[in-house]
């Protein structure tokens, strides 16, 4: 007989014990990685998110090109005076494609980089704190 029982038959209303098995408590590379999981929750995640938007950029920047282009396409095919007064309803509309565009392909390549450098910054940061405080 154990010890546990032992003790349940001499005080049949306690409850007994229980130590926590070697196998049940997290080792301290587990902790560490809970841990990292709490900083920031995935870099490769974070890292894939700035990729497909550096790739989105460069989609979004050549749909709005092709698109200022087959404007100005279409209106040589008909005939539009470009030199013009009426010429300014014709550029005008590739002008404003081509700034959309821009700031579309900046906007994403700023978030692209943005990401990296946040990413940069946490895991320098995470280093630093790891180096001052002793193991």
């Amino acid at each position: 007989m154990s010890n546990q029982e032992n003790d349940l038959r001499e005080n049949p209303g306690s409850v007994p014990t229980q130590e926590p098995s070697p196998e049940a408590s997290p080792s301290s590379a587990e902790q560490e990685t809970s841990a990292a999981g709490d900083f920031y929750h995935n870099p490769d995640k974070v890292v894939g998110i700035s990729y497909w938007a550096g790739v989105l950029s460069w989609i979004v920047l050549a749909i709005f090109i092709i698109y200022a282009l087959s404007i100005l396409y279409f209106n040589y095919i008909s005939g539009a005076q470009f030199m013009s007064l009426a010429g300014l309803s014709i550029v005008l509309p590739v002008l404003i494609a081509l700034v959309i565009g821009g700031i579309l392909f900046v906007l994403l390549q700023s978030i692209s980089h943005g990401l990296l450098l946040m990413l940069d910054i946490a895991v320098d940061i995470r280093e630093s704190v790891e180096r001052k405080t002793p193991a």
